[in-house]
């Protein structure tokens, strides 16, 4: 496992738990972030690398809502994120 830490929007969500066991969490280059990544069965290669968001669901960018890339909606606030994923190979 490795741990990311990297500012986002509060309504960001990293649960495993909460979807399907096919996704997975991915690293940005330069800690700059994670995001989910779902298998091709799920999305025909289209939106492959996506962020799900508490308030809207999936948002299809990798970097949505991330510091840097801004908000995709009125009600974002950035905190700091602590995220364990699986250590690439």
């Amino acid at each position: 496992m490795k741990t990311v830490k990297f500012n986002g929007c509060k309504h960001l969500v990293y649960d495993t738990s909460k979807y399907d066991n096919r996704l997975s969490l991915k690293e940005l280059p330069m800690e700059l972030g994670v995001y989910w990544e779902r298998p091709d069965c799920l999305c025909n290669g289209i939106n492959k690398e996506v962020q799900f968001c508490a308030l809207r669901g999936r948002l299809n960018s990798r970097i949505a809502c991330l510091e840097g890339a801004g908000f995709e909606c009125s009600l974002g606030e950035m905190v700091e994120h602590t995220v364990n994923i699986e250590a690439a190979p």
